[in-house]
């Protein structure tokens, strides 16, 4: 109940800061020039001092030991691909980056969801793999 009471909270907040630039927009205290503006302020001081605040308040050295877990599997899981033939270790890059939203469709319609939107999501992305695929062959070739 707390996370929900939390989330609402979170979501309040947005709405009432929305609905005060509607207003203060409505009242001519925003020009057109201003959007630039706040743009710059929110994307270079309000986000990083938010981004500071929040890794300094919820970083703790337990989450830092949990999370360092990630990292070793990486360097472990790279070392181990360093070592694959070549032709072998493109395919497996090729077969990682391939779309695994092929079920998607399925998992939707079980559940009564919207499959059309499922199709188009799996449509898309093999689309966007067509794209993908001669990136990473490209980048593979640095390795």
């Amino acid at each position: 109940m707390t996370a929900f009471l939390t989330s609402l909270a979170s979501v309040a907040e947005i709405i009432i800061v929305i609905a005060l630039g509607f207003y203060l927009r409505s009242k001519g205290k925003f020009d057109d020039h201003f959007k630039g503006s706040i743009s710059f302020l929110i994307m270079n001081i309000a986000l990083p001092a938010s981004i500071f605040v929040s890794v300094s308040k919820y970083l703790t050295r337990d989450k830092l030991i949990e999370l360092s877990g990630g990292i070793l599997y990486a360097v472990i899981s790279g070392s181990i691909g360093n070592q694959l033939p070549t032709l072998e270790s493109s395919t497996l890059i090729i077969q990682s980056a391939a779309p695994g939203l092929a079920v998607l469709p399925i998992l939707a319609g079980k559940a009564h969801g919207d499959v059309k939107y499922a199709t188009n999501v799996v449509t898309t992305s093999t689309v966007l793999f067509v794209i993908v695929v001669p990136i990473l062959i490209a980048l593979i070739q640095f390795i």
